[in-house]
């Protein structure tokens, strides 16, 4: 697959999982599950890998690098799955856990000379799930307030924003700052899941703004461009 078409179609698949994954959000909270989420993204993902395998890696095989983001998302879908059954506790070491590996498979991709769009598309759009799924069970857990599903929908929001409004100079992608504001919506809502609600309370709610902080700078730059 040429490189032009497999960014034309990271961007469709995107633009269809951001769509799929704010109407399984929806339904989500209307029926105080998790299961809508998983669905979608059990349906979602394996679409997204098997359609660009060819380009997964420069050698066109999947590749360690894109194994460790794969179980990162099996380990999110699990632990969306068993919420229920699962404390405050062992659910914020999965979380965390599963954020962890988030650095293992850059650091693969980088010492295997993995490095691909696609994979750091898969990792960017997974890392969008993890910021969904753990926004959900910290509302369920009681840990937050509804203002963190703001969180896990902001993603979805900006692809489809900037799909019906392109910016002038296209999508300037993530920026160093996005990451680290990321990092820290991610170590706070870990922490979350640990300590007393009237602390998670208001600690999620800066995490929250933290990423909309982030989020409206990314928007405004990339209709800034020229």
């Amino acid at each position: 697959m040429p490189a032009a078409q497999a960014e034309r179609t990271l961007e469709a698949w995107s633009r269809g999982h951001a769509l799929l994954a704010l109407c399984a959000a929806l339904a989500a909270w209307q029926l105080g599950k998790l299961w809508p989420l998983s669905l979608e993204a059990a349906l979602a993902f394996p679409i997204l890998i098997f359609r660009h395998l060819p380009v997964a890696t420069p050698s066109g095989r999947l590749g360690a690098a894109n194994s460790v983001t794969a179980l990162r998302l099996l380990l999110m879908l699990w632990l969306a799955l068993r919420s229920n059954d699962l404390g405050s506790l062992v659910t914020g070491a999965g979380v965390g856990l599963v954020f962890a590996l988030d650095a293992v498979d850059g650091w693969l991709a980088r010492q295997r000379n993995e490095a691909s769009e696609f994979g750091a598309h898969f990792d960017m759009e997974t890392d969008a799930l993890l910021v969904q799924l753990s926004a959900f069970m910290l509302l369920r857990q009681g840990q937050a307030g509804l203002w963190i599903l703001l969180a896990g929908a902001l993603r979805y929001l900006y692809v489809i924003a900037t799909w019906l409004m392109p910016p002038p100079a296209g999508d300037p992608g993530r920026s160093r700052l996005g990451r680290y504001v990321f990092s820290f919506y991610m170590t706070s809502a870990i922490a979350c899941f640990l300590v007393p609600r009237a602390i998670s309370l208001p600690w999620s709610a800066l995490a929250t703004l933290a990423l909309v902080a982030s989020f409206t700078r990314s928007t405004i730059m990339a209709y800034a461009r020229a």
